[in-house]
């Protein structure tokens, strides 16, 4: 599965689909990650079992995601933004 989405999306021509205001808030969201919002809500997952698949929607540039990659077999991060 791994595989097939990494080739599948290797195929998509790459845009720039950024506004400045995501710009903005992707700076904001990575001078942030220490704050205690993000350390309570790993605190509140780390309580979940391990699973074989792990969504977040809406993960903006991924900092709970890639939280949640480290506890389950497969983690998918979805924004609403291509690039994120």
């Amino acid at each position: 599965m791994k595989s097939f989405m990494k080739k599948s999306l290797s195929k998509i021509k790459k845009l720039e689909d950024k506004t400045e205001i995501e710009k903005r808030w992707a700076k904001i969201y990575k001078a942030n990650k220490s704050a205690k919002f993000y350390s309570v809500i790993r605190d509140k997952l780390s309580k979940l079992p391990k699973s074989k698949l792990a969504l977040e929607h809406g993960c903006s540039i991924g900092i709970i995601s890639k939280f949640m990659a480290k506890n389950n077999d497969i983690t998918f991060g979805i924004d609403n933004s291509f690039s994120a």
